[in-house]
């Protein structure tokens, strides 16, 4: 066990229901766990799980509840926190060279580059929406 600071990568799945709606909007929100060991990597990735339960109004007036339904995965990152860091990867077999390339997307098509689509579901917070309206002068 080392007594350094270590960093991993948790996955935290948390859903969010809207009061009148049948469907529920789950997110898969990875993020950084700071800890000194496995064990407690593991509870404070639960930790900031659970900093997910809440409820709000939307601006339709409607609850809005977020929960966390559990811990995906939990992945201890090796490499220094720094330009080029390898934080996560995953593993996929494909059945050729040509299925491999089809994989890759444009530009374009990356999250940081195409627009981001509004949710069918609105979750928005009223109180940051009036906020937002209040000193955009709306």
């Amino acid at each position: 066990m080392s007594s350094e600071i270590e960093w991993y990568v948790a996955d935290l799945m948390v859903r969010i229901s809207v009061e009148g709606t049948t469907e529920t909007v789950v997110h898969r929100n990875t993020v950084l766990v700071q800890a000194n060991n496995d064990d407690e990597a593991h509870r404070r990735a639960l930790e900031l799980g659970e900093a997910y339960n809440s409820s709000h109004e939307n601006p339709a007036g409607k609850l809005v509840t977020t929960g966390f339904v559990g811990l995906v995965d939990l992945s201890h990152v090796d490499d220094a926190l720094e330009h080029g860091a390898e934080l996560w990867f995953s593993e996929t077999i494909v059945p050729s060279t040509f299925a491999l390339n089809e994989a890759i997307p444009g530009k374009q098509a990356l999250t940081l580059f195409s627009p981001r689509k509004a949710s069918r579901i609105d979750y928005r917070s009223r109180e940051v929406v009036d906020l937002m309206k209040k000193i955009s002068g709306d």
